[in-house]
């Protein structure tokens, strides 16, 4: 591309996408990562693709997403446990820095950050938990939404590989990822799944997608065994009840029709070559 100039050996990493509906005309920007290059670019369907804003980074980043609510914003994780909020505008605003992982001692170069619902809140994973993080407060410590331990039936050894908000579905909902299972989180009861799955791939999950619909489904797949899972899931439209609140240790099986009247049916098509 004209303008912009990429390290001969860098490799991209992850791109993020976000899609902006005007009067006559859809306007596309796409945030893009490798390993010390992060790139900002637009297109519509009159414009052909342009870059906005690149940056060199001194530490390789390691997440980047594009934000739903504001045209040309990302967030961006590095190795260095820094968390950014990347504007086209306005450029980088440290958000948090924390050399530390979340719950206890694990692979500290590893961070995660996605848009919640709200504009000003983000969601912060490692390997260890996934926290909410308030943009408008310096340095802000969160509020634990998942952590890895018995509140949700963990095995040993299970780390976050991915997570996911899951606003096409659910505004309040996130998906969290690990090398066994799938956890759906809702903000409101934080640290209690809604919904686990053990997904049964052979490999720990790199990609995720969810489709709105009845019912909603959820993608999966991995890179190195080429595995690719669906999980479909309905019952929203199943009238709520009205139950005691849940306990704050949970049984094994939680009834998910305290929220949504989520009722939750597994389909997974599982593709090995």
């Amino acid at each position: 591309m004209p303008g912009v100039r990429w390290r001969r050996r860098s490799v991209m990493y992850n791109a993020g996408c976000q899609i902006v509906s005007g009067s006559f005309l859809l306007a596309v920007f796409v945030g893009v990562r490798s390993s010390y290059h992060l790139a900002s670019w637009s297109f519509s369907d009159l414009d052909p693709p342009r870059a906005l804003s690149v940056l060199s980074t001194r530490t390789p980043s390691t997440c980047i997403n594009t934000s739903p609510h504001l045209a040309g914003e990302f967030c961006v994780c590095t190795e260095s446990g820094t968390l950014y909020l990347w504007s086209v505008e306005t450029g980088l605003q440290r958000v948090r820095q924390d050399t530390d992982t979340l719950c206890f001692r694990d692979d500290p170069l590893w961070r995660w950050s996605d848009f919640t619902c709200h504009p000003r809140v983000l969601t912060l994973a490692d390997r260890t938990g996934v926290q909410l993080v308030d943009v408008r407060v310096p340095n802000s410590q969160g509020r634990e939404l998942y952590r890895i331990g018995k509140e949700s039936s963990c095995q040993k050894g299970e780390r976050i590989i991915l997570s996911h908000c899951m606003r096409e579905t659910n505004p309040a909902h996130c998906l969290v990822n690990t090398q066994f299972s799938l956890y759906i989180m809702d903000e409101r009861f934080p640290l209690v799944p809604l919904v686990k799955w053990d997904h049964t791939l052979e490999r720990p999950p790199a990609f995720v997608s969810v489709v709105p619909g009845d019912p909603s489904k959820i993608l999966l797949g991995s890179q190195h065994s080429q595995e690719t899972l669906m999980v479909q899931y309905s019952g929203r439209s199943v009238a709520c009840v009205s139950p005691p609140p849940p306990p704050a240790q949970p049984p094994s099986e939680i009834s998910c029709a305290l929220l949504q009247g989520v009722s939750p049916a597994l389909v997974s098509c599982i593709y090995r070559p």
